[in-house]
């Protein structure tokens, strides 16, 4: 599929709230087609509103923080990345995983819907997401797990979000008082707004976009960026993979 024949639709994601209690979670596969280029989001058209729930407790040890340090590394290595944008979008707060030595994040992945025009390609695709960051650079190992319980990353099929917009995925992470996330569930619609069905090379785009949320990024203001909201870039490019790096050095939490 050609980019210019490409419909548009939005990607909203990012969305983080607070959790008192895990809720009830929500299965692995070959190499995907090539993914086709991707438009994302209205960037006029804000997320939905999600709850806040107050008294959580981290489960990770609390981050050690300097702040006068964790600005300075922040500032140094700013240039080359959107980490100041994500910033901006985030009321100045860093959120991301718990490093972990030696356990991987357990990703579930929906392999099967009873949407129509179900495409068994789907799963495939959202797999080979997680491929592509790691080799992006992302710290941390991906477990495809086949139960969804107690995975920390899940993929969930729709039909199709509401009219009055072009979204067809949206993530929500779900962080302690500390800034560490605990959970991310990723959504992505099978067909756009009006119903008309979307080809795997798209939801390649789609999730490829959504995982990058679900570990921490917000959107790049840089079209050549995966994250760039409204975008046709296809693969990871070097600033996306440089904000990844420089997230990933430093403690979450609000930067002052």
């Amino acid at each position: 599929m050609r980019a210019r024949d490409l419909i548009p639709f939005v990607l909203i994601g990012g969305i983080a709230v607070f959790i008192v209690q895990q809720r009830r979670s929500m299965k692995p596969a070959p190499t995907p087609p090539a993914a086709a280029p991707a438009q994302r989001q209205d960037p006029a058209q804000p997320p939905p509103e999600q709850p806040v729930a107050a008294g959580v407790t981290s489960q990770p040890a609390d981050p050690a923080r300097d702040a006068a340090d964790a600005r300075l590394r922040l500032d140094q290595g700013a240039p080359g990345t959107y980490i100041l944008d994500i910033l901006s979008q985030q009321e100045q707060t860093l959120i991301r995983w718990p490093d972990r030595s030696v356990n991987a994040l357990r990703v579930w992945i929906e392999r099967w819907s009873d949407v129509a025009n179900w495409d068994r390609n789907y799963p495939i695709v959202a797999e080979a997401a997680f491929t592509e960051w790691r080799a992006a650079g992302f710290p941390m190992r991906f477990d495809i797990v086949v139960d969804s319980v107690g995975a920390d990353i899940k993929i969930i099929w729709s039909n199709k979000f509401s009219e009055g917009g072009r979204q067809i995925g949206v993530t929500q992470k779900m962080r302690d008082q500390n800034g560490w996330i605990r959970r991310a569930d990723i959504i992505i619609a099978t067909h756009n707004t009006q119903g008309a069905a979307l080809a795997p090379a798209t939801i390649a785009g789609v999730v490829r976009h959504e995982v990058g949320h679900a570990l921490g990024l917000g959107h790049s203001p840089s079209k050549n960026d995966v994250m760039y909201p409204e975008s046709y870039a296809t693969t990871i490019s070097e600033q996306d993979r440089a904000t990844l790096h420089l997230l990933y050095t430093l403690p979450p939490g609000v930067v002052k």
